[in-house]
């Protein structure tokens, strides 16, 4: 019996399926060798699971007229929900390598996926009014789901993605909320949903602003915050050299990070559905080794360091006083 999430992954655009199925070993590259492929397109895979390696990511989709795939991972097993839009009669599981011995024939498998098209939840908005400029508003955002749960049992935490960037938003708007530190600039602190799932939460907010989205100045988007050994990255800062300049500036004048990476635009997170309507924003996370937990069972709590947690919350401080 293996234990799901740690040793398996059934993929969520996998159809439900209850039965036991051969498998069919291809294990070398499919695009790479045309042996192989003439191979699977010869063979009756109809009632037969292909068991292949990660690189053949074209049999992530239905393929061959196979009953579905397995992947032979050797890393930690990574689960992505934005790829359940369309549930396939399909199975793609995903299978630590020290889980599935050369010699096994056969796999049973017993699994029921639902696909809810309509699933409602909802974004998370509160602002601080400015002395000066209470019309003029910088927004702190940050994704608050994560990939959520296979079962009643077992789950993905998310205690990098997105936890912290979630924490950070809140701390930001408990210091602000305190009447001596009311900032010049009004300042939003917005907690979006559905981002692994494909930025929805953010793009519906764009549709339909709380306020006018020409009365903000900047968006900073904080998502993965947990590390800091090796400074931080300013995703589209590119775009805005002006943001980039004064974050360098800051940083130069209190030390507060080893460095400041600039990056160019990247429709990876929740500062892209403003980008989209010529709304300024980055996407800020930290770097650093010590936190490489990604998309898998392992981000959690006790694995953070929150190695320049506390550095960064002054930086932001700093930003927009």
């Amino acid at each position: 019996m293996l234990n799901p999430l740690e040793d398996f992954l059934i993929q969520c655009n996998s159809g439900s399926i209850n039965g036991k199925y051969k498998l069919f070993w291809a294990m070398d590259t499919v695009k790479k060798d045309s042996r192989l492929d003439k191979k699977l397109k010869k063979r009756n895979l109809s009632d037969k699971f292909i068991v292949t390696i990660p690189a053949n990511k074209q049999l992530r989709q239905p393929s061959y007229g196979a009953k579905g795939v397995i992947f032979v991972q050797e890393k930690n097993l990574e689960w992505f929900i934005s790829w359940g839009f369309k549930v396939d009669n399909y199975c793609v599981l995903d299978i630590h390598l020290d889980k599935i011995p050369k010699k096994t024939k056969e796999i049973s498998l017993d699994i029921e996926n639902k696909f809810y098209a309509h699933y409602k939840t909802n974004n998370i908005i509160g602002y601080v009014e400015g002395s000066k400029f209470p019309d003029s508003f910088y927004v702190f955002c940050a994704h608050y789901d994560h990939l959520g749960a296979i079962g009643d049992k077992y789950y993905f935490p998310g205690a990098n993605d997105n936890a912290s960037g979630t924490s950070m938003v809140m701390d930001l708007a408990k210091h602000f909320s305190k009447k001596e530190n009311q900032p010049k600039y009004s300042i939003a602190f917005m907690l979006f949903s559905g981002e692994e799932a494909g930025l929805h939460g953010s793009f519906y907010y764009n549709d339909n602003p709380y306020f006018p989205l020409s009365n903000i100045k900047l968006v900073i988007n904080l998502d993965m915050v947990g590390s800091g050994s090796d400074g931080i990255t300013l995703v589209n800062s590119t775009e805005v050299p002006w943001v980039y300049k004064r974050f360098q500036k800051i940083n130069i004048e209190k030390d507060y990070l080893k460095s400041i990476h600039k990056r160019g635009a990247s429709a990876n997170s929740d500062h892209f559905p403003f980008t989209e309507k010529d709304v300024p924003a980055i996407f800020i996370y930290t770097k650093g080794s010590e936190c490489a937990n990604y998309h898998n069972i392992y981000d959690k709590h006790e694995n953070m360091p929150f190695t320049e947690y506390e550095d960064l919350f002054k930086l932001l401080l700093d930003f927009v006083r």
